[in-house]
């Protein structure tokens, strides 16, 4: 059986899943620069809530506390750390998977190995790794 997308979706069946940096925000160096987000912002992050009900994320490869400071007094539900971390509402508590002893362990073998590329950088992150184009 096929399945179809609807021809019309109400706000009551819309969630929307907002990329951060590049999108709410300019995206420039995300593993260096604090954004601002102002007061305009906030607001239409208020309004959408309201209207979709509160069917709305914040993604980002920043961690959520960062974004819980960038939207204070908001709290929103978000992924953060590139999918590594993640609140799925508003009052819900932060999850994160579990990093192998292994993982810890690339960060030095990766440097050895972009040293060959020049202009690629290595951001660390609790969860992950993340290569940069410089």
């Amino acid at each position: 059986m096929m399945h179809r997308p609807p021809e019309h979706l109400t706000l009551q069946e819309t969630a929307l899943f907002l990329d951060f940096d590049g999108t709410l925000v300019r995206f420039d160096r995300p593993d260096r620069s604090v954004p601002v987000v102002d007061a305009g912002l906030r607001s239409l992050v208020v309004e959408l809530l309201g209207a979709l009900d509160g069917a709305l994320a914040i993604i980002s490869g920043r961690a959520l506390d960062t974004l819980d400071d960038l939207f204070a007094p908001l709290r929103l539900a978000a992924a953060g750390e590139h999918g590594s971390a993640w609140r799925i509402a508003p009052d819900a508590p932060q999850q994160s998977i579990d990093v192998c002893a292994d993982l810890r362990a690339l960060p030095a073998a990766c440097r050895a190995l972009l040293a060959r590329f020049p202009g690629v950088g290595l951001e660390v992150k609790p969860n992950s790794l993340v290569l940069h184009l410089h």
